[in-house]
């Protein structure tokens, strides 16, 4: 039995086997009876749920002969959630992310910017510097869900919009004091 695994509303290709020299492979929707197909069948991922197709070799010379039938189970498995995610600050409490479904037992969770934002196996977050970084929650299915994530630093509220570098400084208030 070989085992596929495949995320809910992604593009499924066609299965795949490697027939022996001489032979054709057989695709079957059922176990035992029903009719052959020479043509591999797509796994549908609308909906969540395994589904089991079987696959046989059959002989392109006298007496075709048929073996039997290997099953190959396709899971579809959902596309998790990320629940929690808010602006962060920086020198502020770490925020506690939450994801669905059972987590990926290796990296469940992942910052593409450790530099502003790191995250724990348990989906802590701690805000590092300013500016944004991607979340990524992975669940046990192999299936991913992403989520922006903006960290401000408070001791720098305009970010690095004001560069008083001695070159064309200057800033302008419009309407300060009038009513």
């Amino acid at each position: 039995t070989t085992t596929v695994n495949l995320c809910q509303g992604t593009t499924a290709i066609a299965l795949s086997a490697t027939a022996l020299s001489g032979h054709t492979l057989q695709w079957y929707t059922v176990a035992t009876g029903g009719t052959a197909s020479t043509t591999a069948p797509t796994p549908n991922t609308a909906t969540v749920g395994t589904f089991t197709f079987w696959v046989s070799q059959r002989s392109t010379t006298s007496p075709n002969c048929e073996s039997s039938r290997t099953a190959i189970t396709v899971n579809v498995n959902a596309v998790p959630t990320i629940t929690g995610v808010q602006s962060m600050t920086v020198g502020g409490s770490t925020l506690q992310l939450t994801g669905s479904g059972t987590p990926d037992s290796t990296t469940p969770w992942a910052s593409s910017n450790t530099g502003v934002a790191t995250i724990s196996a348990t989906g802590e977050v701690t805000a590092v510097a300013g500016g944004t970084t991607i979340i990524t929650y992975r669940n046990a299915g192999g299936c991913s869900v992403t989520q922006t994530l903006r960290v401000l630093d408070c001791n720098q509220p305009f970010g690095n919009a004001l560069n008083f570098d001695g070159v064309n400084d200057h800033l302008v208030l419009d309407n300060v004091g009038s009513n």
